[in-house]
């Protein structure tokens, strides 16, 4: 396959959920799917422990009709769509993160097995999202009624064209909203700093970074016209204003920076961090650079 959707699947947690939604990324982008299972036996392949005879095998069986489960169910929603299954015996991250070379999009369900408090993240941080090559969808929140709105969290002092990229796609095949924002705390200085002299400094820098950010999205507005656009800039603790605006979003947009020119992956920065362990809605994390 060429061009596809990689959907990270475990028929647990939130699977229904990502399976739907890797379904519509593949055929609305036009792309296959691709749907794998990776798990690392550990010892038991070499050894099995007492009382169970060939655990490679029986887990194979079991995950094969689990995924014979999910292709009955794409060609139920999806017919004509193209999809594959790959089984691989590994760690989850490390074959996502192999699968996202060639990917266009990978979608995770959020592990209902996963450390509470600690979320998804936990496990994929250092794999997966540390080497995604590719933007990558953490399903998170519960299941609820469409909002039509989108939510593309940018730094306009930073690289944040693909993330209005990516945002502007989306928001324009889905038919929804687009909301822009730009999150930044106040200059410490200003914080010893009282009367009208502060206020008028802070409404001077606010007025400069929305003009920035106006900008920057302008290019995209003419790209898209008929995707309707808000935009604006806030301040605050970035994750907490990231998280309220969450709950009426049906996808949060944020970018992590590549780790360099000679290597691969992304770092998941505190903001988008505080995303993929608590949003109300699927994360899509987009590499920047």
């Amino acid at each position: 396959m060429n061009k596809s959707v990689v959907l990270a699947y475990d028929n647990v947690g939130q699977a229904d959920r990502a399976l739907a939604l890797a379904v519509w990324e593949a055929v609305d982008r036009g792309d296959a799917l691709a749907i794998v299972r990776a798990h690392r036996l550990g010892r038991w392949t070499a050894q099995p422990p007492e009382g169970t005879t060939e655990p490679l095998v029986a887990w194979r069986d079991s995950v094969g009709e689990a995924l014979e489960q999910a292709v009955a169910a794409v060609r139920a929603r999806r017919p004509g769509l193209p999809v594959e299954t790959r089984i691989v015996s590994t760690t989850v991250p490390r074959v996502l993160a192999m699968a996202s070379e060639d990917a266009e999009l990978v979608v995770v369900a959020e592990h209902a097995r996963a450390v509470p408090g600690r979320g998804l993240l936990s496990a994929l941080a250092s794999g997966l999202l540390a080497e995604a090559r590719c933007p990558v969808i953490v399903m998170r929140g519960a299941s609820r009624p469409t909002q039509d709105r989108l939510l593309a969290a940018v730094d306009v002092e930073g690289s944040c064209e693909p993330v209005l990229a990516f945002g502007f796609e989306e928001a324009d095949r889905r038919g929804a909203e687009l909301k822009v924002v730009n999150v930044w705390n106040e200059p410490p200085i200003h914080e010893y700093r009282e009367g009208p002299e502060r206020r008028h400094q802070m409404a001077q820098l606010k007025s400069s970074r929305q003009d920035a950010l106006d900008e920057l999205v302008q290019n995209w507005r003419d790209k898209y016209p008929e995707v309707r656009v808000t935009v604006s800039v806030a301040t605050g603790a970035i994750g907490d204003s990231l998280l309220r605006a969450s709950t009426t979003a049906d996808l949060a947009v944020i970018g992590a920076a590549r780790r360099g020119t000679d290597r691969v992956g992304v770092r998941v920065g505190p903001a988008a961090h505080t995303l993929l362990r608590r949003s109300a809605c699927p994360v899509a994390l987009v590499p920047l650079g």
